[in-house]
């Protein structure tokens, strides 16, 4: 599919269904090096949500792309709602799906658009490729997550689109040190006295840490992932079984803790472009420091294998803080309701209340 605007700055567009159908030239062009919108990101997460159907949508101005927006079309997506809530759009969305604009896995916007003065006639093209895409797939909201604030504010979106927060950003750690050890002295005192009394009790009970390019046990580990999930009342990763069996394309490691020989935590590790992100923990119950352990074996790999950040989610924010993490701000989104729901969102939005 592509389409041509002659009025926005001679922009016209086409749509690829997989990252095949570009070349990685073409492809990180654009991407210029931002982490998790290269070429073999794309390909891990198509692999992984083989079950969303993708469009990527590359705008071009006489011949050379110079903007990009990639979607998926969603019918299981993981929403932050309380159960009893979940269910009615789970349903929905079975039929009549989500088209999301993301960088797959990542928590990452799929924009990639230049600065302004043409920002504005690229959003315009973008926003039609989307409204057009999501007619053909009966989707019933066109959403573009993970932006910035300051980004839903951009001149180009269309009026109707609805600008809304979502709670518990994530956490980002700029890597500023060349060793751990250098990294542990920058701590306050109190810090550095928590993270020796973890290490030895650690020693204490035998929890052992190791790093694996392959999950061995992805059973077991899928089974306390889940258990981290129904702990916090969140929505299952419909994608974390697959994420752990193809996570060795993108620099993937699983690490583990293990006592006595029972698996009783552990996490994935990806990364791409220099920044390493920190997901799908898995923990047993009543086995105390796991946690602690495997965040600060997080820092150490990310330092010793010389990232520029580290992103380690959300929640647990004191604890975060302390170890030297900050709020990501891309917490925000623009949902555009299609057909009919675009009526029912106006009529909510119109009633008085």
């Amino acid at each position: 599919m592509n389409g041509e605007n002659p009025v926005s700055a001679g922009l016209s567009w086409r749509v690829l269904h997989s990252i095949v159908e570009s070349t990685p030239a073409e492809w990180e062009a654009l991407s210029q090096g931002r982490p998790f919108q290269s070429y073999g990101w794309y390909a891990y997460g198509e692999r992984v949500m083989a079950d969303c159907r993708p469009a990527y949508v590359l705008v071009t101005q006489e011949g050379r792309a110079v903007a990009r927006a990639t979607f998926f079309l969603v019918r299981n997506e993981p929403l932050p709602l309380p159960p009893s809530l979940r269910w009615p759009f789970q349903v929905l969305f079975r039929y009549r799906p989500l088209l999301i604009c993301r960088s797959p896995l990542s928590s990452t916007s799929g924009l990639v658009v230049p600065e302004s003065p043409l920002r504005q006639a690229i959003l315009r093209v973008l926003v039609a490729a989307a409204r057009q895409l999501a007619q053909e797939q009966r989707a019933s909201f066109v959403m573009f997550d993970f932006l910035e604030e300051e980004q839903t504010r951009w001149e180009g979106w269309p009026e109707e689109a609805v600008a809304v927060t979502v709670p518990q950003p994530g956490t980002r750690m700029e890597i500023l040190w060349s060793s751990f050890e250098e990294y542990l002295a920058h701590l306050s005192p109190k810090a550095r006295k928590h993270y020796r009394q973890h290490q030895r009790a650690a020693e204490r009970m035998g929890v052992t840490l190791t790093f694996q390019e392959k999950v061995t046990d992805v059973k077991t580990a899928l089974r306390l992932i889940r258990a981290v999930e129904r702990r916090h009342r969140a929505a299952p990763n419909p994608w974390a079984r697959r994420m752990l069996e193809e996570a060795w394309r993108v620099e993937g490691r699983w690490l583990e803790a293990r006592l006595a020989g029972r698996m009783v935590g552990g996490e994935l590790i990806l990364a791409d472009e220099g920044v390493q992100l920190v997901t799908a923990l898995g923990l047993a119950g009543k086995v105390p420091n796991v946690y602690f352990l495997l965040g600060y074996a997080d820092i150490r790999h990310a330092i010793e294998h010389g990232r520029r950040a580290l992103r380690w989610g959300s929640g647990a924010y004191e604890v975060k803080r302390r170890l030297g993490f900050t709020l990501e701000m891309n917490n925000h989104a623009l949902v555009m309701a299609q057909g009919n729901f675009a009526r029912l969102m106006r009529w909510f939005q119109e009633k008085p209340c």
